[in-house]
């Protein structure tokens, strides 16, 4: 769903919220263009791959990454502290990024542990702000708003063709909040996962059935019993690092195998080596750089310096 959000976005550049602000693709590309130019990223993930994912549709995570709350943050800071013309009337995007960041993780929660407020697990004692947050979702996808290709009018999202997106995220946030009352309500259970909800289970196990025979989209029955053998007897599910879904938790496959491979100890790295390792640059630090730039890269190096010597005070 995430991904046909963002393709929506993509494709037509500009969608408008309830208030009639303007929600902009080209801020993303701003800030790709800031970092390429630059060569510092401003603690996200987004790269030129996540802006030109034409050829890469079907990758989840070049989605997320883009809604992410990184981004949103790194636009908002050239938007308020840098004070960049590109990022003028930037507010409407980082909240509809925020807002999607937090769908994601809510439909994504996994870790029982987790102390974030949207990743943590649904039970009794979050129930009531859940919903609230999930009422305030849907409220703000069905008015999301985009103009008509052939009369420029503004029309509603969730009625235009390319619906599907927001829809389905509405859909699913209203699965959860029905699963509230149903489950937990009743105490039927005492929390509830929502990744394990998830068909990433399912998908990554499809491509892991793909992979056996080639990467075939239309194996035989034949084929497909001989490759579920594989899985189930020699191996763990695993998917390759190009699938279109990646694994963000360690649900195994159930197998018939009672030996477990033993985890090797993990080797001491030496970060000092690898923070004054020298690169080489074509540029021979022949480059121009404005006094904007100049102040996103001694914030970007400060932020840097201050993470690399926290990390050393708790050794």
């Amino acid at each position: 769903m995430l991904k046909l959000c963002r393709n929506t976005l993509g494709d037509w550049k500009i969608l408008f919220d309830k208030n009639g602000e303007t929600i902009k693709w080209v801020y993303f590309q701003h800030l790709v263009n800031l970092q390429d130019k630059v060569g510092l990223h401003a603690g996200t993930k987004i790269r030129r791959r996540h802006i030109t994912y034409f050829k890469e549709k079907m990758k989840v995570k070049l989605a997320t990454q883009t809604f992410s709350n990184s981004v949103a943050n790194a636009i908002e800071f050239c938007s308020k502290t840098l004070n960049l013309n590109e990022f003028n009337g930037s507010e409407s995007t980082i909240q509809f990024c925020k807002i999607m960041n937090d769908i994601f993780d809510l439909l994504n929660a996994r870790n029982f542990l987790s102390k974030e407020q949207f990743k943590k697990p649904i039970n009794l004692n979050n129930a009531i702000n859940i919903k609230e947050f999930i009422n305030k979702s849907i409220n703000y996808l069905s008015n999301i708003q985009c103009e008509t290709k052939s009369t420029n009018e503004k029309t509603l999202i969730i009625t235009s063709s390319r619906k599907t997106g927001f829809l389905g995220l509405i859909i699913c946030l209203k699965t959860i909040e029905n699963l509230i009352d149903d489950v937990l309500v009743t105490k039927q259970m005492d929390f509830l996962l929502t990744y394990k909800l998830s068909q990433d289970h399912l998908e990554m196990f499809f491509s892991a059935i793909r992979s056996k025979g080639g990467f075939n989209n239309n194996p035989t029955a034949a084929q497909l019993e001989a490759a579920y053998k594989r899985l189930i007897v020699h191996t763990e599910l695993a998917t390759s690092s190009e699938a279109n879904c990646l694994p963000i938790d360690r649900t195994n496959i159930l197998t018939i195998s009672s030996t477990q491979n033993k985890s090797k100890n993990a080797q001491n790295e030496d970060f000092l080596d690898l923070l004054c390792a020298e690169v080489e640059s074509d540029n021979d630090g022949n480059f121009i750089i404005d006094q904007t730039e100049l102040q996103y890269t001694h914030n970007v190096i400060e932020y840097i310096a201050g993470f690399v010597a926290r990390k050393l005070k708790k050794k």
